[in-house]
């Protein structure tokens, strides 16, 4: 019966072995030999989502801790650092038994970084990571951020690589200020097209206590109709019903496709501008809001704070001057920052801009990525730390604290549960990649569109007064640009 006994403990210990071998490497836990301090640089003066998942690796492994540094100046500052290494300090005994810590010379192990490719100056530092499949288990991210990443024409080759995994997806959205909009009798936030322009007039039919216009929209020129329309004109390509023809179609650009597939989304961006529910002279010149163009200025025109005469910025009021704040939603960092710096009270939700028949529109284009500086004295450490920012929990727990979707395989679950938008309506950059200029042309078309209604760029009729250019003249320019395959 021993006998019996230890042959089946022998029996289960073999298939257990068995089992382990199919293992993921992120399911195989190899434990680097040694101590490590791994350093992370970044353009962002901190990242909670970084020391949030920088804890949670170091109660895993107490012999390594990581360390996220903001470099000022990053674009060039980051490649000065980087030329101080040289290969030789890329370590083939980085996993050393010695207790040493061996820093590289730039003190860099790992970078925050655009999309790296054969034209990016980052290039000659960062590892292939495609190289240490066996240390860096990638079977967990979205496969469309991935091939946006990789290097261009590289598995064509055979030769397939990748320079930087993007940290997850921005999310392009509506920030509404609940609380302006329950002062104007609005109790329920809209969640279709129809809502969202009952609102706007309900809001544009009233005064602030100011005597100012209401303006429902608000948002810098630059970004604002991309980041409000772009995810439905996405939508109408990638979730077409025969996507492999209207692919063919639009990247072809003949003419009329443009007008064939987007003069619905251009006409409801068009009726914003002409009905003043977005004004963007008048919310500058008046209110003194998105004067800047970026994130921190669009956060405290959000919340209305405002400089005194002595420079000095306080908050004005709890209600704000914003109804609808078009951005993304990382940008929610700074409106947090600030709502806490000035104890603001304004209540707001972020959400997918409802502007369909039937709700709002998701669409996922990568966000900054992180890379390894390929000289790093501590490969072993900051790939086992790169398989676990990559591992599917962890990696959503670092996109719920960037404010970012995850690079996730079930994004699109994450995306329909939390915004409650259907499969359908959400689609991802690869989806409408075309091999012309398709995104600075609708970009160009969506940005003169929410111009229109600025005196420099209507039709002067010579007493004083001015009109908005018909539909047809942007459409016209649509087209004439989808034909050339560029902006002209």
């Amino acid at each position: 019966m021993k006998r019996k006994a230890t042959l089946v403990s022998l029996a289960l210990l073999l298939l257990a072995s068995i089992s382990g071998c199919g293992n993921s490497s992120s399911e195989v836990d190899s434990i680097p030999e040694g101590k490590a301090v791994l350093t992370i640089v970044g353009s962002a003066k901190q990242s909670l989502a970084f020391e949030s998942i920088a804890a949670a690796f170091n109660k895993k492994y107490p012999n390594c801790s990581v360390n996220y540094k903001y470099l000022e100046n990053y674009k060039t500052t980051l490649l000065t650092l980087l030329a101080h290494d040289t290969d030789s300090s890329a370590s083939s005994s980085s996993s050393s038994s010695s207790l040493e810590i061996n820093r590289p010379a730039s003190g860099i192990d790992m970078f925050v970084t655009e999309n790296i490719q054969s034209d990016s100056a980052r290039l000659p530092y960062a590892l292939n990571l495609f190289s240490v499949s066996d240390q860096l288990d990638l079977s967990d991210t979205f496969d469309g951020l991935i091939k946006n990443f990789t290097l261009k024409n590289s598995e064509a080759s055979g030769n397939k690589q990748i320079y930087a995994v993007p940290l997850g997806s921005e999310v392009r959205g509506l920030f509404v200020n609940k609380t302006l909009l329950k002062s104007r009798g609005i109790a329920n936030v809209p969640s279709n097209r129809a809502e969202l322009l009952s609102a706007c007039e309900t809001l544009a039919g009233t005064k602030m206590a100011s005597g100012l216009d209401t303006i429902p929209f608000q948002g810098n020129p630059s970004t604002f109709s991309q980041w409000l329309m772009y995810p439905y004109v996405a939508s109408i390509v990638g979730n077409a019903a025969d996507y492999a023809s209207v692919y063919a179609e639009i990247n072809a650009h003949g003419a009329g496709v443009a007008t064939k597939y987007f003069t619905n989304p251009m006409s409801f961006l068009y009726d914003l501008v002409s009905n003043n529910y977005y004004n963007y002279a008048y919310a500058e010149e008046k209110y003194g809001n998105f004067t800047r163009g970026n994130y921190d200025d669009s956060a405290m025109s959000f919340l209305n704070i405002k400089a005194g005469s002595d420079g000095s910025y306080a908050k004005v009021d709890d209600l704000g001057n914003v109804p609808f704040l078009s951005g993304v939603r990382s940008m929610n960092n700074a409106i947090e920052k600030y709502k806490n710096d000035y104890d603001s009270n304004i209540d707001y939700q972020f959400m997918m801009a409802p502007v369909g028949v039937d709700s709002g529109y998701g669409y996922l284009s990568p966000g900054d990525g992180i890379a390894v500086n390929k000289n790093t004295t501590q490969m072993a450490w900051t790939l086992k730390f790169m398989d676990f920012l990559f591992q599917k929990d962890n990696n959503k727990v670092y996109a719920s604290k960037a404010n970012i979707a995850p690079n996730t395989s079930d994004v699109y679950d994450t995306m329909k549960d939390e915004f409650n938008i259907e499969a359908d309506h959400c689609c991802e950059v690869g989806s409408v990649t075309f091999d012309f200029d398709f995104y600075e042309i609708i970009k160009k078309t969506l940005t003169d569109i929410s111009k229109a209604n600025k005196a420099k760029y209507m039709i002067d009729n010579g007493d004083g007064t001015y009109t908005m250019h018909p539909l047809s003249y942007y459409m016209d320019t649509l087209e004439a640009n989808f034909v050339a395959g560029k902006v002209l």
